[in-house]
C-alpha cells in the first residue's frame, strides 16, 4: 500500500446523470508542458472557456497545490493519462495516491505499441490485457478506475484475422474500463454502435474529435466519413459515460480550437 493511501469505496452512482465536458490538456502540450505557469494558465483558461474539467497527460505542479488551485477556480480533473508502467499492479497504488491527491479517480492507459522486434504478437497483446486487468483490480480497491484508450491501429492491424483490440480484450477482466477515442474509432472504419454495445457499462469517458474547428458538422454528409454526433449522444446516454473530453492533436499551442470544441458540445449536448 502506498504511504498515506487508504482503500476507498466508489461514490454512489447518481441517477439522471448530467454529461460534463473536459479539455484534454495534451491538446495544448506546447504550452502546458513548458513550465508550471503555462500549465496552470491553461487550466484557468479552460475554466473561462466553459469547461467543467480537464484531462491531464502529466502534471507540472505539486498535486496538493494543484487541487487547491482547481478548487479555487471551480474546475475538476475528469481523468488522467498514465503510462503503462504506472498502471501495472506493482505501481498503480502509488499512481492512485498521486491522482487522488488532486481529486482524480479515472486513470487511462493511452498507448502501448507492440515492440518492433516482438516475435509473439498474440502473446504480447494478451499479456497487455491481463496486466491492465490486474492493475485495474488494484486501482478499484483504492477507489480509482483504470481504462484503456484506443487508437485506430488496434482495429486495423490483425494477427490471423483477429484485430489487436480483440486479442487484448480476450484476457481482460470487467474491471478494465474503456475510453473510446471516437475519431480514431471512426477513421478505422468501425461502427461506434457495435463497440458501445459490446461495453454497455464500461465507457465512462470519451474523446471528442472533429469539433475543434469553426462550423463543425453535427453529422457527416451522405457518403462522407465522420462522426455522427446525435448518434454518439444517444450511445453515451445509454452507457455509463460521464465525460466528453475535447481533443485536437494538431496545432498544440492553439487555444482557440478548444473554445470551438466546448462551444460545439454546449450547443448540442
Amino acid at each position: 500500500v502506498a504511504a498515506g493511501l487508504m482503500p476507498a469505496a466508489f461514490p454512489a452512482e447518481v441517477s439522471g446523470k448530467k454529461m460534463r465536458i473536459a479539455a484534454q490538456m495534451f491538446s495544448l502540450r506546447d504550452i502546458v508542458w513548458m513550465d508550471e505557469h503555462g500549465f496552470l494558465a491553461m487550466i484557468g483558461l479552460m475554466k473561462k472557456f466553459g469547461y467543467d474539467g480537464v484531462e491531464f497527460a502529466g502534471v507540472k505542479v505539486d498535486p496538493k497545490e494543484l487541487k487547491k488551485y482547481m478548487d479555487d477556480i471551480g474546475i475538476v480533473c475528469a481523468s488522467a493519462h498514465e503510462g503503462l508502467a504506472n498502471c501495472l499492479k506493482d505501481k498503480i497504488a502509488e499512481t492512485c495516491e498521486k491522482n487522488l491527491s488532486y481529486g482524480n479517480r479515472n486513470l487511462v492507459m493511452p498507448w502501448a505499441p507492440v515492440p518492433e522486434d516482438c516475435k509473439d504478437k498474440v502473446g504480447w497483446l494478451k499479456k497487455l490485457g491481463a496486466d491492465l486487468s490486474d492493475g485495474a483490480a488494484v486501482a478499484k480497491r483504492y477507489g480509482c478506475r483504470l481504462a484503456y484508450h484506443n487508437h485506430g491501429h488496434e482495429f486495423t492491424e490483425k494477427v490471423g484475422g483477429v484485430s489487436y483490440w480483440d486479442i487484448i480484450m480476450s484476457d481482460a477482466s470487467s474491471d478494465l474500463e474503456v475510453q473510446f477515442d471516437l475519431g480514431h474509432l471512426v477513421r478505422a472504419g468501425e461502427d461506434p454502435r457495435k463497440w458501445f454495445a459490446r461495453y454497455p457499462k464500461s465507457v465512462r469517458t470519451v474523446h471528442a474529435k472533429n469539433i475543434c474547428v469553426p462550423d463543425a458538422k453535427l453529422r457527416p454528409d451522405n457518403g462522407e466519413a465522420g462522426i455522427d454526433w446525435p448518434e454518439i449522444f444517444d450511445l453515451t446516454e445509454r452507457n455509463i459515460t460521464e465525460w466528453y473530453i475535447v481533443e485536437a492533436e494538431p496545432n498544440p499551442a492553439d487555444t482557440q480550437k478548444m473554445k470551438y470544441g466546448v462551444d460545439f458540445l454546449r450547443r448540442y449536448l
